[in-house]
């Protein structure tokens, strides 16, 4: 499978000040050297609690924050420096669905306005060619009739509704990847159910990628091919779905996963759970060593002192000291 997107190194840090009397700068390393690749036609879904760097991973990608460092290349391209927004030849590649679809839409545009001004600005179809262009989009995104949906304003339409015109709007351009930023979490379930069946859809009928970003593990497993588990700016688990969900290997992901419902309540009373004592520490003055070992129930001296790199263990990569004896250590 050919590569789309990859992403080597990616720090992000945002300057902040210690206080108001003593302005000795500081920053917040929002995403401290993460890297990963999206082979095309596939979904790379990033993972984490609130905070954890996902987010900020997915707008520096799309150009809206300063990479402090590191390298991002679009089909072999390096696209690094291209500052905000990126070039419109990126923006044609790669588009991004948002968590709130009210807020991304225009409540002054028709859904008409709306559409059109992607294909306007990448010149999709002429101009003649516009409104046909839309109601087939509609279509797509199971809004049918589309032309019924044409002269409505945001205000008019579900949250469900809205969400599938932005959809209609990011693959307008024919991308190659679609950043999904919370795409589904402001939803409720049942819509929720209906928005990821369109996505896995028209992954297949029209040959997308997909960069995930969820908190929500069901979500992630019925859609992503890939995961990379996100705490406090660092990557600290990387595998497939069925491995990442059938045997992590970092405690932070098992404590994930443990408190994540499942239907079945038989497999629900046997599944182990791994505990987690304290708050998620501050991004402004993280621990020394491995960012979890305040709340991890198996960290040792070498945690709390010497910080972990990703490395492989099996068909993982992980970033844990006792990545090789979890087996045993989490079976007590």
């Amino acid at each position: 499978m050919s590569e789309l997107l990859r992403v080597e190194g990616l720090k992000v840090h945002f300057p902040v000040n210690s206080g108001a009397f003593r302005r000795s700068p500081g920053s917040v390393k929002a995403v401290d050297n993460i890297s990963f690749a999206i082979p095309n036609g596939k979904v790379v879904a990033l993972v984490g609690e609130s905070g954890c760097g996902k987010t900020t991973v997915a707008r520096t990608i799309l150009g809206l924050n300063h990479i402090s460092d590191g390298r991002i290349t679009l089909n072999g391209k390096d696209v690094t420096e291209h500052g905000k927004g990126r070039t419109p030849e990126f923006r044609s590649r790669v588009q991004m669905v948002f968590q709130d679809p009210y807020e991304s839409l225009n409540p002054r545009r028709t859904v008409l306005q709306s559409l059109a001004v992607p294909l306007r600005a990448n010149a999709v179809v002429p101009k003649t060619e516009y409104q046909a262009e839309c109601i087939r989009l509609l279509d797509m995104v199971g809004l049918s009739p589309g032309a019924a949906f044409l002269n409505r304003y945001p205000h008019q339409f579900s949250g469900g509704q809205r969400q599938r015109i932005g959809i209609a709007r990011a693959i307008a351009v024919r991308p190659d990847l679609i950043v999904a930023d919370e795409a589904v979490s402001a939803l409720d379930i049942s819509i929720r159910a209906q928005v990821l069946t369109l996505m896995r859809r028209l992954q297949q009928d029209l040959g997308l990628a997909y960069l995930f970003i969820s908190h929500d593990l069901g979500v992630v497993r019925s859609l992503a091919d890939h995961v990379l588990v996100m705490y406090l700016g660092r990557v600290v688990e990387e595998a497939s779905t069925q491995d990442l969900f059938e045997r992590p290997t970092h405690p932070y992901t098992q404590s994930l996963l443990a408190a994540s419902p499942i239907p079945d309540p038989v497999a629900a009373r046997a599944r182990k759970r791994i505990p987690l004592t304290g708050e998620v520490p501050s991004p402004i003055n993280p621990p020394k060593g491995c960012h979890f070992h305040p709340r991890c129930p198996l960290a040792i001296d070498r945690c709390r002192n010497e910080t972990p790199a990703l490395r492989l263990v099996g068909a993982f990569k992980t970033a844990c000291h006792r990545a090789e004896e979890m087996p045993e250590l989490t079976a007590t």
